[in-house]
């Protein structure tokens, strides 16, 4: 269990397209949970202090599980950045989620 909560905050392992979608797919549900319940409750103070720890949080994560994506497509680490674009981080996201990684490439 410790160690999948390590991988969760490496940047220098790989992972593969069902690796990056589980990961992306859980920020989504557990950051989209707490806004739910954070409305919920309208805002009640001891949540509303802990918002910007979950968004630090899930933010870490998701650069962290691109950045691994990004390595076992083996190209270089600054195409991180390119998730900050707005329109072309969903363009970019699907390009993650859809191409083959180094598992599926012919070696010659």
């Amino acid at each position: 269990m410790i160690k999948k909560i390590k991988y969760l905050f490496s940047f220098s392992e790989d992972a593969g397209r069902l690796d990056y979608f589980y990961v992306w797919l859980g920020s989504w549900i557990f950051g989209g949970g707490f806004m739910l319940i954070t409305v919920y409750f309208d805002g009640s103070s001891l949540l509303l202090q802990w918002l910007p720890i979950i968004i630090i949080l899930l933010l870490i994560i998701g650069l962290a599980n691109t950045s691994r994506r990004i390595n076992d497509l083996d190209k270089h680490p600054a195409y991180v950045l390119i998730i900050f674009v707005p329109i072309v981080q969903l363009i970019f996201i699907l390009y993650l989620m859809f191409t083959p990684g180094r598992k599926f490439k012919k070696k010659n």
